[in-house]
């Protein structure tokens, strides 16, 4: 498990523990380019369980004054050149809008599937971020409607032109729900889901990893709603002999045109299609924003 905490140096000493817990996540969004919504802060505080008048208490207060700005809803590192990084910022804003409300589409298309029980963006579109123009998706399918699910909505996706919009990067069945790595950076990500449909199971995936807590222990599941109610489970006809036809398709297909990396995986239960795993390039990012501002980096990064 993570150490949250450690003697801090003596750059850090006027930093408490809540200060340090809201200077993270800011720092961490700073990599990125970006700020982290004052109306979403609360949940991403890191290590620390506060309320948010605590909160808001300390971020007006003389230890974090020198390091953050708060300025429209939005909190921003303050050694940053926040004022033009605001405006790419609200591009990106508005970028990621505009994909989503032109491809509404594809997103019922995924929701419906037979078989989903969750769905939520994640990668870009989670973080009002789309500078790709990819919609990447997270599912969860109902147990043996893994590979059957990936495959319908590849060749759908080809079909009507959706192929460069629609990324389904991580599939997951209701078996394996728990997810391989357990550190900050799995942790910002899962609560980062922005789930489309399927709350229930949403909750679901939240209890499978409840390492989370003493990383983000401000997160409420409860405050994140999606769209839809869960799916149904759809009996279909030869379900097993489709989900068995469907990997024995498509398996071989993504070995062939995806590298060994720790970022994939194609087992009977998981589909992770991450082909580069940027926890190293991050890890060395947030270090160096830490240090940049006097601050040195935990063991946990």
């Amino acid at each position: 498990m993570i150490e949250l905490f450690e003697p801090r140096p003596a750059a850090a000493r006027e930093l408490d523990a809540l200060d340090l817990g809201i200077l993270w996540p800011v720092v961490y969004a700073s990599i990125f380019g970006s700020p982290v919504r004052l109306s979403s802060l609360h949940s991403r505080l890191v290590g620390v369980r506060a309320s948010e008048e605590q909160m808001s208490h300390a971020l007006s207060g003389p230890g974090l004054r020198e390091y953050l700005v708060e300025d429209e809803g939005l909190v921003w590192l303050r050694s940053q050149d926040w004022q033009s990084l605001r405006r790419d910022f609200s591009r990106r804003e508005a970028a990621t809008r505009d994909l989503l409300s032109r491809n509404r589409r594809i997103l019922s298309f995924v929701r419906g599937l037979p078989g989903v029980r969750l769905a939520a963006l994640s990668g870009g579109c989670a973080h009002d971020a789309a500078d790709d123009g990819d919609i990447d998706i997270f599912v969860v399918t109902e147990p043996g409607a893994l590979w059957r699910t990936l495959l319908v909505a590849t060749l759908v996706a080809k079909v009507r032109g959706w192929r460069r919009l629609l990324c389904l990067n991580y599939l997951v069945d209701a078996t394996a729900l728990a997810m391989p790595w357990r550190d900050f950076y799995g942790a910002f990500e899962l609560i980062s889901l922005k789930p489309l449909g399927g709350e229930e199971t949403f909750r679901s995936l939240l209890r499978a990893n409840a390492w989370i807590d003493p990383i983000f222990p401000n997160f409420l599941p409860s405050r994140l709603h999606g769209q839809n109610s869960v799916n149904r489970t759809i009996a279909l006809p030869g379900a097993r002999l489709l989900e068995l036809t469907a990997r024995m398709i498509h398996r071989p297909y993504l070995r062939y045109r995806l590298p060994d990396t720790a970022g994939v995986e194609l087992s009977d239960h998981v589909v992770r299609l991450h082909a580069t795993d940027h926890r190293t390039r991050l890890r060395g990012l947030f270090q160096d924003a830490l240090r940049n501002i006097g601050v040195e980096a935990p063991s946990w990064i």
